[in-house]
């Protein structure tokens, strides 16, 4: 990886104590773009409502450029997660919990108990996750490519459409 971009391996450790080190810094880094979009959505549209829809789609256009992430955060979470426990801490804690309040502040949520709240946030958490590491499985499996345009094109729309359905506008009655 260092050879790529011109750094030979040991430099890498002036700047990180440890190979653990240096990983935990790739984590936090990939993780952060993540969180960007959940604040973002978080201020919402001039109703204050968060733009589900744009939401959905620039998670799912910025994981279809970063299938690694899904995949070291399962491998991680498999693994006990300790690499993850500072991030746990700092990001993916927070990150739950934007969700989470992202969700509490929606209108169309009102139909959800605040102790299903927390359930819905892990269940599309597991959704958008599960798709991306899935994809070599499902290849093998299916003969389908998971991260193609179509493929990634059609799991949005989905994943736009279960939204949607989970969080109805109350306008449209």
């Amino acid at each position: 990886m260092a050879d790529r971009v011109g750094v030979r391996a040991p430099s890498l450790y002036n700047h990180f104590e440890s190979k653990e080190a240096l990983y935990g810094a790739v984590l936090e880094r990939s993780v952060g773009p993540v969180l960007g979009l959940l604040a973002s959505a978080a201020q919402g549209d001039a109703a204050g409502r968060p733009d589900r829809d744009r939401l959905v789609t620039e998670v799912m256009a910025l994981l279809a450029r970063r299938p690694h992430l899904p995949r070291l955060l399962l491998q991680e979470t498999l693994a006990g997660g300790q690499r993850l426990t500072p991030m746990v801490e700092r990001f993916i804690g927070p990150a739950f919990e934007r969700a989470e309040a992202l969700i509490e502040a929606d209108p169309a949520a009102r139909r959800w108990t605040p102790e299903q709240v927390p359930l819905l946030v892990l269940a599309m958490y597991h959704v958008v996750v599960g798709y991306f590491t899935v994809a070599d499985l499902y290849r093998g499996a299916r003969g389908e490519d998971l991260l193609a345009e179509p493929a990634l094109a059609r799991q949005t729309r989905f994943l736009r459409r279960l939204v949607a359905t989970l969080f109805p506008d109350p306008t449209d009655r």
